[in-house]
């Protein structure tokens, strides 16, 4: 079984995830700061961190870099943009895929799949 760290401000979004990845036999972890998802990530076994582009106010991408630098996870983006530069920047910073909010649960795991189990 994977592990998810889900790492976003907005804990509505992160409960929605959550349901959606356990309902799949996943477990998740959720992190709504960035003390939170480092906490998690030295104190608990995760496979795949799903990130926000931003984090209390933090560059997403750059975050996902010092993640990537550390520890050995596969990185996810989520944000309400599509800008191409962005998404550019993320898989430059070793981000593996990019996700649209909002999305229907189930997109959402095909995404996963997609992206992770090809």
């Amino acid at each position: 079984m994977y592990t998810f760290l889900l790492a976003d401000n907005s804990t509505t979004l992160l409960d929605v995830m959550e349901f959606t990845l356990e309902k799949f036999n996943y477990k998740a972890f959720i992190a709504t700061d960035v003390d939170g998802i480092f906490s998690t990530l030295e104190n608990n076994r995760v496979d795949i961190v799903m990130l926000n582009d931003t984090i209390d106010g933090e560059d997403g991408t750059e975050l996902a870099q010092k993640i990537l630098e550390r520890y050995d996870v596969l990185l996810l983006m989520m944000s309400y943009s599509q800008n191409i530069e962005l998404k550019l920047k993320a898989k430059k910073a070793g981000v593996m895929g990019w996700v649209v909010k909002p999305f229907i649960p189930e997109k959402l795991i095909r995404k996963i799949v997609k992206t992770f189990f090809k």
